[in-house]
């Protein structure tokens, strides 16, 4: 059956025992059905007959059961069914109805690239998968030390109907699975609004899973939270300052491409948010430098720019970077910039 209909079972014992000097002997055949996972809840249930030996008739099974995170599972069982009749020194002991409730537990421990994890209950048919979560400090494009882990991200994969989160190192537990080609990607919807996934990455990709083999799957993540303020000034050779209505500042990215812009308050003041992490440029827009015929004059941490031999002009701009930060708001305020008509 589909995964997401639940699982039939079929399943033929033959038992042969001994009691005392008498050896007896039955036959049973038992079906069952596991629903649907729901919310890490496991639900069973078997129904059997036994058709030969001594006591025939019906037996009964009832579980529910619960996944924890690291595919664990704990399950509640309930058991009918009838004990078999048998001699003792001659004397015949008649069969009797047996009522069990016993609890299990199932887990596994693997040694995995990350270390030694819980890995739930698993054989030798299956692989195991990790997945990381993280910004790509390095820009190597992949998961290594020099990395931040993200926590918390939703990864929703094709062999579950929930999400699972990744943890405090960034890193999904180690789930077994059969041997095959699953899907696992970014769970969009779930997903906290100040974080997506990076434009170096994917937000969803197929991963072969091999008995007895690891396989990881990784998703650089970015932010947007990084905030950058101040104000724009025009003077001229007397210090007068210049009327900036209607000037944009700009936000320059290390590829050279803009990035966001604004434009400034008839004070000069202006902000742009929503920037993700990188090392950026501010300056004003080089058309209206050209326009206006303006200098970089000077700024806070900024560096001054010059004329070349030529006499153009070099536009300048304040070098700032936006760390990466998921959990509070990166605020670079102050960033003032200084031009001088001519």
């Amino acid at each position: 059956m589909p995964k997401n209909k639940g699982q039939l079972t079929l399943r033929h014992d033959a038992v042969t025992y001994e009691s005392g000097s008498t050896q007896n002997a039955y036959k049973i055949m038992k079906f069952g059905y596991a629903f649907p996972e729901f919310k890490r809840i496991r639900l069973y249930t078997e129904l059997g007959y036994k058709y030969s030996g001594q006591d025939k008739g019906n037996t009964m099974a009832v579980g529910i059961g619960y996944r924890t995170k690291s595919d664990s599972i704990v399950t509640l069982n309930y058991q009918y069914g009838k004990d078999n009749g048998y001699l003792i020194d001659n004397m015949f002991i008649p069969s009797n109805v047996r009522h069990s409730i016993n609890i299990s537990f199932n887990d596994m421990l693997a040694f995995v690239p990350s270390g030694l994890k819980p890995v739930g209950y698993s054989d030798d048919s299956k692989g195991f998968v990790e997945i990381a979560t993280y910004y790509d400090k390095n820009k190597n494009g992949k998961f290594d030390s020099g990395d931040i882990p993200v926590p918390n991200v939703p990864i929703k994969t094709s062999w579950q109907s929930e999400p699972i989160y990744s943890g405090p190192q960034g890193m999904c537990r180690v789930i077994p699975l059969d041997k095959g080609v699953y899907k696992v990607g970014i769970d969009g919807e779930n997903l906290k609004t100040n974080l997506s996934a990076a434009k170096t990455g994917k937000d969803s990709q197929f991963i072969i899973v091999s008995p007895k083999q690891t396989t990881q799957a990784s998703f650089p993540m970015t932010s947007t939270l990084g905030t950058v303020s101040g104000k724009l000034s025009v003077v001229d050779d007397f210090g007068r300052t210049k009327s900036v209505v209607d000037l944009i500042v700009v936000l320059i990215d290390e590829n050279d491409t803009e990035a966001a812009y604004t434009t400034v308050d008839n004070d000069g003041s202006y902000i742009i948010s929503g920037i993700e992490p990188g090392n950026y440029t501010v300056k004003l827009d080089e058309s209206f430098v050209t326009e206006r015929n303006l200098i970089w004059m000077s700024t806070t941490g900024g560096k001054r720019g010059a004329s070349d031999e030529k006499g153009s002009v070099s536009p300048g701009g304040v070098k700032i970077e936006v760390p990466f930060s998921f959990r509070k708001f990166v605020d670079l305020k102050d960033v003032n910039l200084i031009y001088k008509s001519w």
